[in-house]
């Protein structure tokens, strides 16, 4: 006579509804801040794992940032790029007079 194991009451079923064909997941920590942004943007009937893939997962629109920083920061990065763009110029043409010689 062939034995089968009888889940005894102490034994419980994990169901998910997660997509049967990839049941693989990962457990990350948040701090607080980031749990109430998720949070903030999860949908009725959404996971969490849907959250981060439809925000992260796509091409980041631009227009999400508009009004992140100050103006008055905005122009001293624009300031801090054009000066960084200008140094590495005048590097690339350094380097170039060196590889003439």
């Amino acid at each position: 006579m062939k034995h089968r194991n009888i889940p005894s009451q102490k034994q419980s079923l994990y169901v998910s509804k997660f997509n049967p064909i990839d049941m693989t997941t990962k457990t990350i920590k948040v701090t607080q801040e980031a749990y109430s942004v998720l949070k903030r943007y999860k949908k009725k009937k959404e996971t969490f794992s849907n959250v981060i893939v439809r925000k992260l997962g796509k091409r980041i629109n631009l227009s999400e940032f508009v009004g992140i920083v100050s103006d008055e920061t905005a122009n001293e990065m624009k300031k801090q790029i054009k000066e960084s763009r200008r140094l590495s110029e005048k590097r690339i043409k350094e380097l170039e007079a060196m590889w003439r010689k």
